[in-house]
């Protein structure tokens, strides 16, 4: 191949003129690209090999680049975790200073306070402790003292008591009653089982018609029985509860199977099971000594 030095185009080997621009190229040597030629592959396949190892490198630099900008974050988030921690403990920390420091100082109770006017501290907390604590009453109101006795008269959940102490806590117990709370170091009746052993006075006369109503069925002549009032006559008739279980003792007059009147003691233990409906269970009855059920020692006995 000869090359035009006027145009640079290729022509044969044998042409003497240039095909496109007419100059005379007779002299021009030829052109020999056969090295050229052979040597092209071999330069390809090592451009090839530079573009895969550059292509390589780059991957492993992005790839190392991405995973410390991972760890980097990851440091980073764990950093503000610890900072977001440290300050959530030091908020804490001074809301408790300041709650502790705010607080207000609890009051002492009014009743321990003027019970400690009359009776040594120690023995006044120890009291305290004992109605509030053991026996179970919420209410309490220091009255006065009872002369110069060691009773002092208090007012536990709006019952009238009597508490006995000097140098220790002696007794706590109603005047004029057999209830007694405390004596001889122990607690002898809760709060709760006093609620559950008293009768108010509607309880009363709704027990005592329920008790009339068993003793009658069990007489010769029920429509002549004649039982004592229970407002004019309280005081023969005795009546204990406890919870549900109720026990009365008392007497009626009636006419036997031969018509005489005579007088019967009767004992009689129900469970009432309604009281707006006078709805019960009869546990026991005793009539003269004639009995029925099994007694029940009201003092053991439990729902």
């Amino acid at each position: 191949m000869k090359i035009c030095p006027r145009c640079n185009t290729l022509n044969a080997d044998n042409a003497c003129y240039c095909e496109k621009c007419g100059n005379d190229i007779k002299g021009i040597p030829l052109y020999n690209n056969t090295k050229a030629s052979k040597r092209s592959p071999k330069r390809r396949v090592i451009l090839l090999i530079i573009s895969f190892c550059l292509i390589i490198g780059f991957s492993v630099f992005v790839a190392e680049s991405d995973r410390d900008t991972k760890q980097n974050t990851i440091r980073s988030m764990n950093a503000d975790k610890e900072k977001l921690k440290e300050k959530k403990n030091y908020e804490k920390k001074k809301n408790n200073s300041s709650t502790e420091e705010t607080a207000p100082v609890q009051k002492e109770d009014a009743f321990l306070t003027n019970l400690k006017t009359v009776l040594d501290p120690t023995v006044s907390e120890t009291a305290y402790d004992i109605l509030k604590n053991q026996i179970g009453f919420s209410k309490l109101e220091y009255v006065s003292k009872m002369g110069e006795t060691s009773n002092y008269e208090i007012k536990c959940d709006g019952i009238d008591m009597v508490l006995t102490a000097s140098d220790k806590v002696y007794r706590i117990f109603i005047p004029n009653s057999s209830y007694v709370f405390y004596e001889d170091d122990t607690i002898k009746l809760t709060a709760k089982q006093y609620s559950d052993r008293t009768i108010d006075y509607d309880k009363q006369s709704r027990y005592y018609i329920i008790a009339t109503e068993i003793v009658s069925s069990v007489l010769a002549d029920p429509s002549s029985a004649d039982f004592p009032s229970v407002v004019t006559h309280a005081g023969e008739i005795a009546m204990q509860r406890n919870g549900s279980l109720v026990a009365i003792q008392s007497y009626v007059d009636s006419n036997n199977y031969y018509g005489q009147k005579v007088r019967s003691n009767y004992t009689v233990e129900f469970v009432v099971t309604d009281m707006d409906s006078f709805a019960y269970e009869v546990k026991y009855i005793n009539v003269d000594g004639q009995t029925s059920g099994e007694f029940i020692d009201i003092d053991s006995w439990s729902e």
